[in-house]
């Protein structure tokens, strides 16, 4: 079984794998991520669906730019949030947790 770290973050605009072992299906594409500092950019070499297992369950993730120089995949909590029944809220106290729906 292969281990990968995967950031969750807030401000990314796409989620972004790096690893192309996770890519069930992947179409070529050009293009660039401009990273946080709003300056710096690294090209995208594909658009595609990924596989991830999480335990005993299989999690399929569609439109994922693969972005072979990141330092690690990112999972966008932005576009999460976007998906009918996401499963995140925050509380009051300015948390953000996450749901499961296995």
């Amino acid at each position: 079984m292969m281990k990968f770290p995967i950031i969750i973050d807030s401000g990314a605009n796409f989620h972004m794998f790096k690893e192309f072992e996770f890519f069930k299906h992947i179409t070529p594409a050009t293009g660039k991520i401009i990273l946080g500092d709003g300056k710096s950019s690294i090209p995208i070499q594909g658009v595609g669906t990924v596989e991830c297992k999480i335990g005993n369950h299989s999690l399929i993730i569609e439109n994922i730019r693969y972005v072979l120089e990141l330092s690690e995949s990112v999972y966008s909590l932005f576009v999460h949030t976007q998906l009918p029944n996401h499963g995140v809220y925050s509380s009051y106290e300015g948390i953000i947790f996450a749901i499961s729906r296995f």
